[in-house]
């Protein structure tokens, strides 16, 4: 139902929105919550996120796609995993600790378009590790690299069949429960609603569970709030 109009409109705020994210870059490289070094890792790969995703329908700069992948694959550990430095303040510490950080900066990668050796290292790992993850939020997470990274992959394939096992059935519509917080401090049902939100992004991967897509993304939009909008 667009129109021009509509569309103009989009593209200001998308444009608004560039030149915004532009100003939380740190000189060498990366993102911070105020744009001063050190850069901070979950928000330079969720950055590299936004950047790839707004690159599909708005022009801009390549340079600072590859000067954030760049940054971001430096950070890598030598076993393949990311970790979150101590010293850094607003951190995501202590949030089922190296898996969820490894598995954002590996779906990131893989989702920018990025699958080179580096980030084949880091799945290798989430494939290992995928014991230590501690609640349904970190499975998705790790369901969601493993998608962007291999959509046929054995591995994803028994994750989501997993995933589906724990959804939450209730009246046509379909989530996914997470009793603890976030990468994004999310809580209560809305540390649901993003949890379901991932879960659905893998599925979305597969022909296999497109019922539980429709019914997963039901549910999310049943869950806006007076303002169209979701709460963290």
């Amino acid at each position: 139902r667009t129109t021009p109009a509509v569309e103009m409109k989009a593209l200001e705020y998308i444009n608004v929105g560039y030149q915004r994210l532009l100003t939380f870059e740190v000189a060498g490289g990366g993102f911070d919550w105020y744009g001063k070094p050190p850069a901070n890792i979950v928000l330079s790969a969720y950055g590299l996120l936004e950047f790839s995703d707004m690159a599909k329908v708005y022009e801009i700069d390549g340079r600072v796609i590859d000067r954030t992948r760049d940054w971001v694959l430096k950070q890598q550990q030598a076993d393949g995993s990311w970790k979150m430095p101590e010293r850094t303040s607003w951190s995501w510490t202590g949030l089922s600790g190296d898996f969820v950080v490894t598995s954002y900066v590996a779906w990131s990668l893989a989702e920018a378009g990025f699958k080179g050796p580096e980030v084949e290292k880091a799945i290798r790992w989430i494939r290992k590790h995928l014991p230590d993850a501690k609640d349904t939020y970190s499975l998705a997470l790790a369901a969601d690299a493993l998608a962007a990274f291999d959509s046929k992959d054995k591995t994803l394939a028994d994750l989501l069949a997993q995933l589906d096992d724990k959804k939450v059935h209730d009246k046509g519509l379909s989530s996914w429960r997470q009793d603890g917080s976030t990468a994004f401090y999310a809580q209560g049902e809305y540390a649901s609603v993003e949890t379901t939100a991932l879960v659905a992004l893998a599925m979305m991967r597969t022909p296999d569970f497109a019922n539980t897509v429709n019914q997963a993304l039901s549910y999310i939009a049943k869950m806006k709030d007076s303002r169209g909008t979701w709460g963290s």
